[in-house]
């Protein structure tokens, strides 16, 4: 199952839930050691069948990673070392064996969004000043013009992603009608 045959938008998850689990909070990961997650197991036994069982064992794979990271995100939230280690692994089999997720994650979203922005002839920089503006918005409590930043960016198919460090943004694959 090379490369070309994982569509846009699921090298797109893929590498977002690589970097989702890269960012958890160390803090928050107990050591607990565990059976590997069934996930990871179909994701290896898979991998020598037919392609579209490899295809669908490895969106198992992420959708099974994803769920780690939201229960760790959660209130009071923790996940099991063994699990995280079940996950990482996961993806460096994904990496060795299909090629699949070897760019940093960083790198490739943002490539990725500053694509799509140059496609759509948007303003990379511009957009950047705005969430800037909707950050010192927000930091005076001005709710009412962040939300309204917001929206236009949202308009424009910008996406934003907040977290405890700011906001990143990416693009919404289809363009804004």
């Amino acid at each position: 199952m090379p490369n070309s045959i994982i569509s846009e938008a699921e090298r797109e998850s893929l590498f977002a839930t690589r970097k989702r689990l890269m960012n958890l909070p160390p803090e928050r990961i107990i050591f607990v050691q565990t059976a590997p997650a069934a996930p990871l197991r179909e994701v290896l036994s898979a991998l020598d069948g037919e392609p579209a069982a490899a295809h669908d064992a490895v969106l198992a794979f992420l959708k099974a990673v994803n769920e780690l990271c939201d229960g760790v995100l959660r209130k009071q939230g923790r996940a099991n070392l063994s699990a995280v280690q079940a996950a990482e692994e996961g993806f460096d089999i994904l990496a060795a064996r299909l090629g699949l997720g070897t760019d940093d994650p960083d790198v490739f979203l943002r490539a990725l969004r500053d694509r799509r922005a140059a496609e759509r002839e948007l303003d990379v920089s511009a957009i950047d000043a705005a969430i800037g503006a909707r950050a010192a918005a927000r930091t005076a409590k001005d709710f009412e013009t962040a939300d309204r930043v917001q929206r236009e960016l949202l308009a424009q198919g910008v996406i934003l992603l907040d977290h405890a460090n700011g906001s990143d943004w990416t693009l919404s694959i289809d363009a804004p009608v």
